[in-house]
């Protein structure tokens, strides 16, 4: 029934397109608008990273790159920056790259698990990252440690397996420090794992009705205070908050609660720990808090800002992405040296729409949709995208005609922008279904486990 009424959605919504001759729809080439996601900055700072809901987009040499995850047949779940690039989570396993953005390789050699849950990069150890493991059925995690930006793990050790674990924080210098987040669902509980080795594990179980809620997740764990870590607890009817504790999870205390309009969407420790930035978004703008004593107390920062999607610190300076795709946004990406007062714009509208495509033929249908619908046709009509796939660029069916004509972009819907429209929104219908199963099975295996605990032998 739930996969009927997204297809259903999407069909209407298609009908209604048709009718109105708007461009105003949330079912793109990801039955979703687009959005910007996560930024990601290697040491170099002019190598910048954008994970987005419709592919990666890198800027190298003097333009801006679009890798499409139709060429990886399926999206993104994770993904972790390393000097040289970066190393993302796809169904298929680990894959990293080492230069451009349109070139991956397989990596991960030497993981345990079959799945991968988690990967997360290690702050101040650009080339070290820790991947959360999982067997196929579930009975067991496994943390793994990489020196070389994933392309290989050492042998790592079972951790605590009456959890459904989905996230793993690295933390500390020397040694290193690891923290897993998950949840038990009988009785319903948020559980934190740490150690301080990878071997021996202390585990805390918070049952509060505050904690245990299912939303309920890991922020963040300092890089030069292990002891020190942060949770976000969300919520429909209130503001966000966050919790921090100072004794590796086993305590947590609520220091922040946005407005009641407002939802985290950054979190991002600044210089050291005792310094911490939170980006809360409303319907309107966005609000940047900060920390000076480590998390204790948070205050606004007072600045006006434009609606946020992310935020996140690196090289001396906050990093931002736009919550708003639009012509008129002040920027898309960008970054701030004085603590949000003032905007470097690094991504813009211009730069999204002559992104070039790696596969012109590969991206066909995420590049048709953002032109159809959204106005971002540059890089489905130019040569650019012929350029990059080799071969030759067909007409989109989308005219690019400046910011006036974008404004009535609905007059280039065609019959093949709907037909992509839907097949796109099955497609994802089916990928999203076999995940929902999965999740199911994990949780039912995770139910009869507990039952058979209680149960006398």
């Amino acid at each position: 029934m739930q996969r009927g009424r997204r297809v259903s959605t999407c069909a209407l919504f298609a009908l209604a397109l048709t009718a109105s001759f708007r461009a105003s729809a949330h079912c793109a080439g990801l039955c979703e608008a687009p959005r910007l996601e996560q930024v990601i900055v290697s040491a170099e700072a002019d190598r910048l990273l954008v994970r987005t809901n419709f592919g990666l987009l890198a800027r190298e040499g003097r333009g801006w790159v679009h890798f499409c995850y139709e060429q990886l047949g399926g999206s993104v779940y994770g993904i972790a920056g390393h000097p040289n690039g970066a190393a993302i989570v796809t169904a298929d396993g680990i894959l990293q790259s080492s230069g451009s953005v349109c070139e991956w390789t397989p990596a991960g050699a030497g993981l345990s698990g079959e799945w991968v849950v988690d990967l997360a990069s290690v702050p101040r150890r650009p080339s070290d990252m820790v991947a959360l493991a999982m067997d196929p059925l579930g009975h067991s995690y496994s943390v793994q440690h990489s020196s070389d930006g994933a392309a290989t793990f050492e042998p790592g050790t079972q951790v605590p397996d009456d959890v459904t674990y989905t996230q793993v924080l690295p933390s500390g210098r020397a040694p290193l420090n690891f923290y897993l987040g998950g949840h038990t669902f009988s009785p319903r509980a948020f559980r934190i794992s740490h150690s301080e080795d990878g071997v021996a594990w202390q585990t805390s179980v918070h049952e509060s009705d505050a904690l245990a809620a299912i939303d309920f997740k890991l922020l963040g764990a300092a890089e030069d205070d292990p002891s020190l870590l942060f949770g976000l607890r969300t919520s429909d009817g209130a503001g966000d908050s966050v919790f921090r504790s100072q004794n590796f999870g086993r305590d947590l205390a609520e220091v922040l609660t946005l407005d009641a309009a407002e939802k985290l969407v950054g979190f991002a420790f600044g210089k050291d720990s005792t310094e911490i930035y939170v980006a809360g978004q409303s319907r309107t703008a966005s609000s940047l808090y900060k920390s000076s004593d480590a998390g204790e107390t948070f205050a606004p920062l007072g600045q006006a800002l434009p609606r946020l999607s992310c935020l996140t610190y690196a090289n001396g300076a906050l990093f931002a992405c736009s919550a708003e795709l639009a012509v008129e946004a002040p920027f898309l990406v960008a970054r701030s040296e004085d603590e949000g007062r003032t905007w470097q714009p690094l991504l813009g509208w211009a730069d999204l729409e002559s992104a070039v495509p790696c596969s012109a033929e590969e991206c066909r249908e995420t590049t048709h949709a953002l032109c159809e619908l959204y106005g971002l046709c540059a890089a489905a009509t130019t040569s650019g995208a012929s350029a990059a796939s080799g071969g030759s660029s067909e007409a989109s069916g989308c005219s690019h005609a400046g910011h006036a004509g974008r404004a009535h972009q609905g007059f280039c819907i065609s019959a093949l922008a709907l037909a992509t429209l839907l097949v796109r929104c099955k497609r994802r219908d089916r990928r999203r279904d076999a995940d929902a199963a999965r999740a199911r099975s994990k949780i039912d295996l995770e139910h009869s486990r507990a039952e058979s605990r209680r149960r006398p032998c």
